[in-house]
């Protein structure tokens, strides 16, 4: 039977070519690592195989057209998969059989004339992370979803229309006409996303977590109910959502929800995208709305939120009813600054009005990153947290002098938490007053234009990334009194003394003698470093530590070294050497080189490195010297 359908769905769906065709070689990332990649397409289906890998390949996108679809990209209709397709487990390439395992992730998504899919045997791995994915988001049409009875890894299960994770009896993909099975334990993340004709859902009384963003942008979602046995979940008051019942949040909401009283938070995207939804009213107990929470949502002109006080998250409201009726400008809501609205012009000021307690977070990266000043009023107490992450032209800082929680004393173009002496948010031009004891967690994060910074001898906590994405910044130097951290033999660095740890670093960085740890996200996103040397006495490269430096040619590590963390060199896109001088290879972590380029080479001049092939995406070969 399944025979039948793919040589019926491959002829009613998909463009009929005599045999296989060539279009690329590409290196390119897939399912986490760098390789030589050869794409061709056969009958109308385009597949990507590694040569050598046992003969094996997987579906892409056809033609690779429309790899990036979001942030409102277009797709060329042409390049989409189109109708009923149907997957071999094999296809001819160069007169060789290919044995289809995997689908990667951006295979079909976006594909708006899709209706159904059928998976065969073979295939044992779908989407491009670690974790399974929908690979049939945006796929307004899809209504049929049809897994081979014996794949060992996935099935669709009584006919549900539905991709299923076997083992962990996880709901990885949906369409239109998907019913949850009910031994279904959990939805996967973006299970649903963008399947804007489903309607109505019932979750199963196994269902124990719903992943996020599950049933986002499913635009015509009007009834839902909870099997009054699911021990998680309840749709209490035939309220048409799901409630997490522990939590009393809401989080998934449909088109036709009454928000029942005693409902404490709407959850993260929990309404995203309803946009039959006319107008909420939540009761006084709802003291939270969610990331996303309402995002598009745009009929939704009528919010009534009784509650004095509220946290209110990213995005809540973009998109909205209310907020598209909103003039251009800074947009508040209650006690929240919420976003800005509008054409964004160059030199700025965000000068926040009184009244106004807090913001939310990203704010200004999401919104702002053309403001060169900001003021911050005497009404505004509430958390800094990730407000400043990333806002690259902020010049000036300052803080009302009757603010009771902040202050940017001496025109330290800064924010200082006043009872901690924290330095909480900074810009090109801050100095760090001599009274600051503390730098906050990414206080500098990704701040352009600063060249130079001077940590003062009061300082004795810097959070982590404190300097991350630093590009410009050239000179670092602590204070010689004091007592926790150091910039000895004028390395500019910050090494925290006790531990020997090397904790922020610039583009003119020399690792001194006597480092022991190069810390997380020690050398994030220097873009300018082109080479580094390790030294003698380094053990430990921790999580990110060199991450997105996408100048680093080369790096000679220690004989001493022991340990390469997750991620150390993530996105090193231009690596491409690594010498190695211990006779004993270090541990790495298999996600530690991820990004870096196939043609990268680790090279070591004795003892045996053949075991980290797992770790490194390159060659790995003795060293001729």
């Amino acid at each position: 039977m399944f025979k039948k359908l793919l040589s019926a769905a491959i002829i009613i769906g998909c463009i009929v070519v005599a045999s296989y065709a060539i279009y690329s070689a590409t290196n390119e990332v897939c399912n986490g690592e760098a390789k030589q990649l050869v794409e061709f397409e056969n009958n109308g289906i385009s597949y990507r195989m590694i040569p050598g890998n046992d003969l094996t390949c997987e579906v892409i996108r056809y033609k690779r057209g429309c790899e990036i679809l979001r942030k409102g990209k277009k797709c060329d209709t042409s390049l989409q998969y189109k109708g009923s397709v149907a997957i071999p487990e094999s296809v001819s390439y160069n007169g060789k059989e290919y044995r289809v395992t995997g689908i990667c992730g951006m295979a079909f998504k976006y594909c708006d004339s899709l209706t159904a899919v059928f998976i065969p045997a073979s295939v044992i791995k779908i989407g491009d992370n670690e974790r399974d994915e929908n690979i049939f988001e945006y796929c307004p049409l899809l209504e049929k979803i049809v897994v081979a009875h014996n794949n060992p890894v996935y099935d669709s299960r009584e006919h549900c229309n539905a991709i299923v994770k076997t083992a962990s009896n996880t709901l990885v993909a949906g369409c239109k006409n998907s019913v949850i099975p009910a031994d279904i334990e959990k939805i996967g993340d973006n299970a649903f996303e963008g399947c804007s004709l489903l309607e109505e859902i019932n979750i199963p009384a196994g269902v124990t977590a719903i992943g996020e963003y599950a049933f986002a942008n499913c635009r015509a979602l009007a009834r839902i109910t909870v099997d009054e046995n699911n021990s998680v979940y309840d749709s209490r008051e035939n309220c048409n959502a799901i409630i997490e019942t522990a939590t009393n949040s809401i989080v998934v909401g449909s088109n036709n929800t009454l928000v029942p009283k005693g409902i404490t938070e709407i959850g993260k995207c929990a309404f995203m995208g309803r946009s039959i939804l006319k107008s909420i009213a939540l009761p006084v107990s709802v003291t939270k709305i969610g990331h996303r929470a309402f995002k598009g949502c745009v009929s939704l002109t009528e919010i009534e939120v009784p509650a004095p006080e509220i946290e209110l998250g990213s995005h809540a409201l973009n998109g909205s009813g209310w907020y598209n009726n909103q003039p251009d400008g800074f947009i508040y809501f209650k006690e929240w600054l919420a976003d800005f609205k509008g054409e964004k012009k160059a030199e700025m000021a965000l000068d926040i009005k009184e009244g106004t307690e807090k913001m939310v977070y990203l704010l200004l990266k999401n919104s702002c990153d053309k403001f060169t000043s900001v003021n911050i009023p005497a009404s505004f107490t509430g958390s800094l947290f990730g407000c400043f992450i990333d806002v690259p032209e902020i010049e000036r800082i300052t803080v009302n002098p009757n603010n009771p929680v902040y202050d940017s004393r001496e025109g330290c173009n800064a924010i200082i938490a006043t009872a901690t002496n924290t330095l909480m948010a900074a810009c090109k031009n801050t100095v760090v007053p001599s009274t600051v004891t503390a730098l906050h967690n990414d206080a500098f994060c990704y701040v352009k234009g600063l060249d130079s910074i001077y940590i003062p001898a009061l300082v004795s906590n810097i959070g982590n990334g404190c300097f991350t994405g630093c590009s410009d910044l050239e000179k670092i130097v602590v204070d010689e009194e004091n007592p926790v951290y150091d910039s000895r033999k004028g390395c500019n660095a910050i090494i925290e003394t006790a531990t020997n740890t090397l904790m922020a670093a610039c583009k003119n960085t020399v690792i001194p003698q006597g480092v022991k740890t190069i810390a997380y996200d020690a050398f994030g996103r220097q873009e300018g470093i082109e080479n580094i040397v390790i030294p003698e006495g380094v053990e430990v490269i921790e999580s990110s530590a060199f991450r997105d430096c996408k100048g680093l040619k080369k790096v000679v590590l220690p004989s001493t070294l022991h340990r390469i963390d997750r991620w150390a060199f993530i996105n090193c896109t231009a690596l491409a050497t690594i010498e190695c001088r211990g006779a004993v290879a270090p541990k790495i972590d298999e996600q530690a080189f991820r990004g870096v380029p196939a043609s990268a080479q680790l090279l070591y001049n004795e003892g045996d490195y053949t075991a980290l092939k797992a770790s490194f995406p390159g060659e790995i070969k003795k060293s001729n010297k």
